[in-house]
């Protein structure tokens, strides 16, 4: 049992929040834990109560004390002692403003668990049948689609579901489309990706500079007119610098947020 020091109901909270994530492999599964722990402070009184714990361990770190509150879904909050290395997990909020100087006491404000992540993440992925495919080897979220459009129809074609064109930001997601089956419908034989050519430089939709360039050999040919980035067929997932106007396919892509 952990001595807590006893006060009326008045916390005072630290205005942040600490957020652990882990993910855990089981076969050919990943489980994914997700804890926001809140920390809380207040004045020091010299009364002390004793409080109910679910399970008490002693622990070498602070981020240890929280793996344990994250595996047990009850831990409601947990106090620690830096001074004996003690974990106290706690299945609720108890009524103190403040504990000694050696413990820290946090409260958990949120919590997700997924056994396996990669399903969850291809749920969230195709989500209104929007036609979006998951790939967690990169790990990205994606559509291809052969309609013609001009760089302002495609962004908003993409922004309908929650999307944005591809950022090709990482070597890992050039490889990856650089094995995607570009089609060349007759109509489409370039898709449209995230990318813009202004005030000299290259930058993404977001205002970042691109800084990892991947050309097709004898491109950008011509960046004064051609200011946008687009993926030819028969340059093998390779860039081509293409007009904004010009009709093309596109590659929209979501960002995955779990809970």
């Amino acid at each position: 049992m952990i001595p807590v020091t006893e006060m009326a109901w008045k916390p005072l909270v630290l205005a942040f929040c600490i957020h652990e994530i882990y993910l855990i492999g089981y076969g050919s599964c990943l489980r994914y834990e997700h804890t926001v722990f809140q920390k809380h402070i207040g004045s020091s009184t010299t009364s002390e109560i004793t409080s109910s714990t679910l399970s008490s361990a002693t622990v070498t770190t602070l981020a240890e004390c929280w793996r344990l509150c994250t595996g047990q879904s009850n831990c409601a909050s947990l106090l620690y002692d830096e001074r004996t290395s003690n974990c106290s997990l706690q299945g609720n909020i108890i009524d103190v403003r403040n504990v000694n100087q050696d413990l820290e006491y946090f409260v958990v404000k949120s919590s997700a668990q997924y056994m396996d992540i990669i399903q969850h993440a291809r749920g969230l992925c195709a989500a209104n049948t929007s036609g979006f495919l998951y790939d967690p080897t990169i790990p990205v979220c994606y559509k291809m689609d052969t309609t013609p459009r001009s760089k302002n129809d495609a962004v908003a074609f993409c922004g309908q579901f929650n999307g944005h064109l591809l950022k090709i930001d990482s070597p890992t997601k050039q490889t990856f489309v650089e094995t995607l089956n570009l089609l060349n419908t007759g109509s489409v034989s370039k898709y449209r990706v995230d990318g813009e050519y202004s005030g000299g430089e290259w930058k993404f939709s977001d205002g970042r500079r691109i800084t990892q360039f991947y050309w097709y050999p004898g491109e950008p040919h011509s960046e004064s007119t051609h200011n946008s980035i687009g993926l030819r067929y028969t340059y093998f997932g390779k860039w081509d610098d293409i007009k904004e106007g010009a009709q093309h396919g596109c590659i929209c892509e979501r960002d995955i947020v779990f809970d």
